[in-house]
């Protein structure tokens, strides 16, 4: 019984070691993984323009940005974002 539970006695048996990477970077196992994939969807869509936003968006939102954009000019001096 012995010889046929062994590796040696299958015709299938795997006669070379399993080969193996050596990992030099820093990161985890799954991290480069991961990072591809984040990348992968991050850019799948490109990015909205201003103008396309503002278009889409509604009343309740336009005021708002125009409320923050009045505390930024006014109570801040910052008119850096109204150049482009």
């Amino acid at each position: 019984m012995m010889p046929y539970q062994t590796w040696e006695s299958s015709p299938v048996a795997r006669i070379d070691p399993i080969p193996f990477q050596i990992k030099n970077d820093l990161t985890g196992l799954g991290k480069t993984t991961q990072d591809f994939r984040m990348i992968e969807t991050t850019v799948a869509e490109r990015r909205k323009l201003d103008s396309e936003r503002q278009r889409r968006e509604t009343e309740d939102q336009r005021k708002a940005r125009e409320a923050s954009l009045i505390i930024q000019t006014h109570f801040f001096g910052r008119t850096d974002f109204l150049l482009g």
